[in-house]
């Protein structure tokens, strides 16, 4: 399945966050910290994210510095409801200035492609290894 929106900078960056985190407050802790959380590499964080247990936002791990800079964002901490909200609505996260000189219409894309549930649950719920990858 894919899915694909076009996020307007003069929407209300509140509300996007709001439906993009399911009215989640801010993260207590970081969860990439917790005992047992692997990289996105094998797959194992894309599972949990459709299984609901790591259904929060997180950066790029290779985001250029340049680009972080210029967002105003730490990319080694996972982002907060607030920041989120300022980049919705094209603004930088760390201190709600426009991040670009030239006037926005859309501050960001959504883009989803998503294998139909039965081979996330699958891959869930594999018995072996050789199954699960």
């Amino acid at each position: 399945m894919m899915t694909f929106r076009k996020i307007s900078a003069e929407s209300t960056g509140r509300l996007i966050t709001a439906y993009f985190t399911q009215e989640l407050s801010d993260p207590e802790h970081d969860f990439r910290t917790l005992p047992g959380k692997v990289s996105d590499a094998d797959g194992a964080r894309l599972t949990s994210y459709y299984t609901g247990r790591d259904g929060r936002a997180s950066w790029r791990p290779d985001m250029k510095p340049e680009i972080a800079a210029v967002l105003g964002i730490d990319p080694t901490i996972p982002p907060k409801n607030g920041q989120l909200n300022r980049l919705f609505e094209a603004k930088r996260a760390d201190d709600g200035e426009d991040w670009s000189k030239n006037a926005r219409k859309i501050s960001a894309y959504d883009l989803t492609l998503a294998p139909h549930k039965s081979v996330t649950l699958a891959a869930e719920f594999a018995p072996t290894e050789a199954e699960r990858a």
